[in-house]
């Protein structure tokens, strides 16, 4: 699975942890059953891995603004 690797990868460099990674194949399975979202998508691979950045970033005191001021 490319996910798996790409999130091993970054809990190597210290910029995920486990915990990270354990909520992101949550959110994934609750987008497969309550969504009957198709999960096996690149594009989803590559939502999920922006959301395990942005929880490393907040874990480690950094700045989530949003993209749009009125967001």
């Amino acid at each position: 699975m490319r996910l798996f690797k790409q999130l091993e990868r970054w809990k190597i460099r210290k910029q995920i942890n486990q915990p990270i990674i354990d909520v992101v194949f949550r959110l994934r399975k609750r987008l497969e059953n309550h969504w009957h979202a198709d999960v096996n998508t690149p594009q989803v691979d590559f939502l999920l891995f922006h959301i395990a950045c942005s929880l490393g970033r907040i874990e480690r005191g950094g700045c989530a603004s949003p993209l749009y001021q009125d967001i």
